[in-house]
């Protein structure tokens, strides 16, 4: 599991004051890649909805604080070279 926050120990630090100490927690699952509210002051935004948890999909734009970040599902590109290769070697 990551930390977003403005704490020294957060994985993604953000030294703003729009940002809580613990402002979010990012979560790889068995379904997916989860983003869940760390209860933030301002909260968490997904696609421009609050959220308190939500399972990102890929391009999907979460806002932390004034920080806009943009999930890559690194699965689907991979998946989509993996089956482009096997196309073009059959």
């Amino acid at each position: 599991m990551d930390r977003i926050g403005r704490s020294l120990t957060a994985d993604l630090h953000f030294d703003d004051p729009t940002v809580s100490r613990r402002h979010a927690l990012v979560a790889r699952q068995a379904g997916g890649v989860r983003v869940l509210d760390d209860r933030s002051l301002n909260g968490v935004f997904v696609n421009g909805r609050r959220i308190e948890r939500h399972t990102l999909e890929d391009g999907d734009e979460i806002l932390v604080g004034r920080h806009s970040l943009r999930f890559i599902d690194t699965r689907a590109t991979t998946s989509a070279s993996t089956q482009e290769a096997r196309e073009l070697t059959l």
